[in-house]
């Protein structure tokens, strides 16, 4: 009930200029989960990709720490199975690498930096740029450009610069300033403002790092 309070919340705030957003089925999620730890069957996989969070708004409603919520005083409310559900998804092999990586860019546009739920897929998003960089690059020069910014800012999003991250930007940019000019220049950019220099959500706008 509480889940569905603040999607209605979120969906009355907006004043229908964004899409609205309604809760994903739980139910089905887990179940999925379930299924997929017993059997990592070709049906499991794509019942897992297809119950797991569509993007951002889905993902950090489903797995975000509520404070005062008795739900997370519970060691099997969403928040607790965060980790485990993230790592399954990363793990998924059936599924169209296209495909694979729309959902992993869906995920990351407008996502912001600052807890656990966060960490546990922006971690996954750094480990698969390793190995699926062209489409995920490929995905990403589908959008307008300010939603490829967004891309990049949850990409980079970190308190302190960080000398793996220059490594990062600048291997990618020789790599693909050819191919995506319009991607590496945004990427480019959100580098310069959010890595070191933008806080962690949980901080606060104000505190100083």
């Amino acid at each position: 009930m509480r889940n569905l309070l603040l999607f209605l919340f979120v969906a009355i705030t907006t004043n229908n200029m964004y899409a609205q957003y309604v809760p994903i089925d739980t139910v089905m999620l887990n179940k999925a989960y379930r299924n997929l730890m017993v059997s990592d069957s070709r049906e499991n996989q794509k019942a897992y990709f297809k119950a797991f969070p569509n993007n951002w708004m889905e993902y950090i409603a489903t797995y975000q720490y509520y404070k005062d919520g008795l739900q997370d005083k519970k060691k099997n409310s969403q928040y607790h199975l965060a980790y485990k559900q993230v790592e399954a998804f990363g793990n998924l092999t059936v599924i169209p690498e296209d495909a694979y990586c729309k959902r992993l860019v869906d995920l990351a546009v407008g996502g912001r930096d600052g807890g656990d739920a966060s960490g546990y897929f922006k971690s996954l998003l750094l480990q698969k740029m390793q190995v699926m960089s062209n489409c995920i690059f490929n995905v990403v020069s589908e959008l307008r450009s300010g939603h490829q910014f967004e891309f990049w800012a949850f990409y980079w999003w970190a308190p302190y610069p960080d000398e793996t991250d220059l490594s990062e930007l600048k291997n990618l940019k020789k790599q693909y300033e050819d191919i995506y000019p319009t991607v590496v220049q945004n990427m480019v950019g959100a580098y310069k403002y959010f890595s070191g220099g933008i806080n962690l959500v949980s901080w606060g706008y104000l505190e100083a790092p």
